[in-house]
């Protein structure tokens, strides 16, 4: 007589996604002068001035500017955001929503919130934003994040990670 045990298979575990971790990549500055982590999924191009832009390559719906500056005469980082709103107040259908004082990479910084309303600059979409200025002794590095309104709920962790990933040198 023969006896067959069948062992039981224990049921599959589901596959999860790896940690946002281990999507990220880390953006060096080509002078040196600051890095951050974005999604691998995004594209960064450094312009003929030297803005870095960095954007969702599927989806196009957020996009981050980086740039930088030497600053020659001692002033504030709040000074410096002033400079920044004046830039922002440009655009057509510029909200301010107030500032907030932040640590970025251990420094103090400014953080700006915004929102873009039907503006031609951006499609005639509205959107949500954010400017940081974090400084380190005479480097000034100034952050601005963007994402469709539609869009900002499901894009807020990454730029929240971009921005808190910021290494100013």
């Amino acid at each position: 007589e023969t006896t067959v045990v069948r062992m039981s298979q224990p049921p599959p575990q589901p596959v999860s996604a790896p940690p946002l971790a281990a999507n990220l990549s880390r953006y060096e500055d080509s002078d040196g002068k600051f890095s951050f982590d974005y999604p691998k999924n995004w594209t960064v191009d450094r312009s003929e001035d030297g803005t870095i832009t960095a954007t969702d390559l599927f989806l196009r719906d957020a996009i981050i500017f980086v740039q930088t500056a030497q600053q020659g005469e001692p002033v504030s980082i709040s000074q410096l955001m002033d400079a920044v709103k004046e830039g922002l107040a440009k655009q057509t259908g510029y909200v301010p929503l107030g500032d907030e004082t932040v640590t970025i990479g251990g420094l103090a910084a400014v953080k700006h919130n915004f929102r873009v309303l039907d503006s031609p600059e951006f499609n005639n979409i509205n959107t949500v934003g954010v400017a940081i200025v974090v400084r380190r002794g005479d480097n000034v590095v100034i952050l601005l994040e963007f994402a469709a309104e539609t869009a900002y709920e499901n894009k807020k962790a990454v730029l929240d990670i971009i921005a808190t990933s910021l290494v100013v040198k």
